[in-house]
């Protein structure tokens, strides 16, 4: 019985590591500005292996004013994938909110500057065709939905060349679509 408890608890963890999702949640403060990012998960009444929530939205507080918005107008729908944003400089590299996990390329010789003023959030598509690129001031302002990225494709961002770039593997070869980071 505690073989079977046990394998059943790694499974769920192995699913939540495959995913990209984050199971722990946000909760985590910009060290360049008065951004506090904090998870709001929604219920999840499934049954025995739930994960007991999902991440349905991202609150930011802006500590300065005292205030509270959600990032998202309407919950999430997919899982949460990546939540990322330059939180400053060091060693001639662009710093990220996620040093262990690593979309990141091209990142060294940096020369110094502030962090841009972004967000990136990449949201699972519920229907498992890929996953959608949105981008938004570090306020949640101007949120906008950048790019769909769908199952097979990858992406990164080009720290020295400024650009997000998904990278689409057509047979032999790819293509590489740019956008402006």
């Amino acid at each position: 019985m505690k073989a079977l408890v046990l394998s059943m608890a790694l499974m769920q963890l192995s699913c939540f590591a495959f995913a990209g999702s984050y199971p722990q949640g946000i909760d985590e403060y910009d060290p360049t500005s008065d951004f506090y990012y904090k998870s709001v998960v929604t219920q999840d009444n499934r049954g025995l292996l739930s994960k007991g929530g999902q991440i349905g939205n991202i609150a930011i507080v802006n500590l300065a004013a005292g205030t509270t918005q959600l990032l998202f107008k309407e919950p999430i729908k997919g899982a949460l994938r990546t939540f990322l944003y330059e939180a400053g400089h060091k060693e001639g590299a662009i710093l990220f909110s996620h040093e262990g996990y690593s979309p990141v390329r091209n990142n060294r010789n940096i020369e110094k500057r502030p962090p841009r003023n972004r967000l990136l959030i990449e949201l699972a598509l519920p229907d498992g065709r890929g996953s959608e690129l949105h981008t938004a001031e570090k306020d949640g302002k101007n949120l906008k939905k950048l790019v769909t990225v769908p199952t097979g494709a990858s992406w990164h961002i080009d720290v020295k060349n400024s650009k997000l770039r998904i990278v689409h593997r057509t047979g032999d070869s790819i293509r590489l679509e740019n956008f402006d980071w």
